[in-house]
């Protein structure tokens, strides 16, 4: 599937790259967020005897969310995240996203899991981290038509308020909803304006046609 996705933006973008104009540009939009999160937990071992010291190692061995002691009560960590999203627009009609996180979209690129897990991921007791990827989450072909406009790759989902669907674009967000899809998509307002303007030619017709019709009478 992903194989597929690729062929076919390549192949829309290549089309649409030779049916531009000689004169017209193909112009590359960057945009992003940059942000980082600070963490801190105050006794954060309240079941153990000694917090901040002894482990359960049962739970370390299942890894999750459990935070072992590393010798102090409390703890602080910081997260950091960088997610680029370059637009590149071949005409007014089709443009090409994409969207691109250095590390982990849910972890930041200071770490790879939860903190001090067994596996010594986030390990805010550490000197040294594993080297971080920069990964597209989503990549996608927009082309506007006349009745609606047409989305082909691996695109972003939002429907029932974000409650069912969340595309994640908001500041913050962590957790995203994204298929591969072909997808027709049809404003609601444009669909209304278009209906009235139907609505308003096929009255003017009807008044022409019985003005001329009371002319004949």
């Amino acid at each position: 599937m992903k194989q597929w996705i690729s062929v076919a933006l390549l192949i829309v973008g290549l089309s649409a790259a030779t049916g531009v104009k000689q004169a017209d540009a193909v112009q590359l939009d960057w945009n992003g967020q940059f942000w980082f999160e600070n963490h801190w937990l105050n006794n954060y071992q309240l079941s153990r005897a000694t917090p901040g010291y002894d482990a359960d190692r049962t739970l370390v061995n299942q890894g999750g969310q459990y935070v072992p002691g590393n010798g102090e009560k409390n703890t602080v960590w910081y997260d950091v995240f960088f997610k680029l999203k370059p637009k590149l627009i071949v005409n007014d009609s089709l443009s090409i996203k994409s969207e691109l996180h250095i590390g982990s979209p849910l972890y930041g690129f200071f770490g790879r899991g939860y903190p001090s897990t067994g596996d010594e991921k986030f390990n805010f007791t550490g000197s040294s981290k594993d080297s971080f990827a920069i990964g597209a989450q989503r990549y996608w072909a927009n082309l506007v038509t006349d009745f609606g406009t047409i989305e082909l790759g691996r695109a972003p989902l939002h429907w029932g308020l974000g409650a069912i669907w969340n595309a994640g674009d908001n500041l913050f967000d962590k957790y995203q909803s994204t298929g591969d899809m072909v997808r027709i998509r049809h404003d609601v307002d444009e669909a209304h304006r278009q209906y009235c303007a139907a609505q308003h030619i096929f009255q003017q017709a009807a008044n022409r046609f019985n003005s001329r019709q009371f002319q004949y009478l």
